[in-house]
């Protein structure tokens, strides 16, 4: 119920803050915590020296971490982040999943009517993608059960989705330590698949880092910055083609409507 004095009788009492849930399925209370958005909670069981953050549920297999940065709240993602226990590239058992790629699954499927992102992932999910990111970079070459990268996972979303939340895309591209090279199980690198879903802005960006990755990185962020004003061009550029289109279609209408009055005038 997010009642953090409870929380503290129950720890006081020696209560097993490692186990399952007894009224939540197979969940762990850390893991509950942190998807539920109690940050006192958290912070009260991270104090506890016994508890390991690292535990995975019963059912999926996502850690607190995991189940933090689907939901999008950066606050609890950094709460957890600062515990040097926490291991920021968990990967899941069946499917080898970490954090980061978790919220690069998200993006794919957090698109709702015609390929919208709902706001939390619009607003949440980019700046968990950075804290993850600054707290350990190698993340984005870590490869999940069937080969893919957080990239890789990026690139696989709508082309909608992507413009949206473009911040995921330039922090990843940004990172220093980035290899587009690795190839996922169907043999595929992300500028392939960024080519196969026809996105030509991310196509772009990708090759733009391939022919500059031997520069020196700047630290003021002009990098990232460059390319969020980029994939913001795509998104008013396809906006702009949506309106064209829209008016030469009404157009065509009224045209059609004129060559139909004509005629039902030539027949009577």
């Amino acid at each position: 119920n997010g009642n953090v004095s409870e929380v503290k009788q129950h720890l006081a009492s020696g209560v097993d803050l490692n186990g399952f849930s007894t009224c939540w399925g197979q969940t762990r209370p850390l893991i509950l915590a942190a998807a539920s958005g109690h940050p006192d909670i958290l912070a009260a069981l991270l104090e506890h020296p016994d508890l390991d953050p690292n535990l995975p549920d019963g059912m999926f297999g996502n850690t607190a971490l995991i189940e933090a940065s689907l939901t999008g709240n950066t606050d609890i993602v950094e709460l957890l982040i600062k515990d040097k226990r926490t291991n920021i590239n968990f990967q899941t058992e069946r499917s080898g999943m970490t954090a980061l790629m978790q919220v690069s699954i998200n993006l794919r499927y957090s698109c709702v009517d015609n390929n919208v992102l709902s706001q939390a992932a619009k607003n949440g999910h980019s700046r968990v993608v950075e804290a993850l990111v600054a707290a350990d970079p190698s993340g984005v070459n870590i490869q999940s059960g069937s080969g893919t990268t957080p990239l890789m996972l990026v690139t696989m979303a709508p082309n909608q989705a992507v413009l949206t939340d473009g911040g995921i895309m330039s922090t990843m591209l940004a990172v220093k330590e980035l290899d587009l090279s690795i190839k996922d199980n169907q043999g595929k690198t992300a500028l392939d698949w960024a080519r196969d879903k026809e996105l030509f802005i991310i196509e772009k960006l990708i090759l733009e880092r391939l022919n500059g990755g031997s520069e020196p990185e700047p630290e003021d962020g002009s990098i990232v910055s460059k390319l969020e004003k980029k994939l913001k061009i795509a998104e008013d550029d396809n906006k702009s083609l949506r309106s064209k289109m829209e008016e030469m279609a009404n157009k065509i209408e009224e045209q059609e409507q004129k060559i139909n009055l004509l005629n039902k005038n030539k027949s009577d």
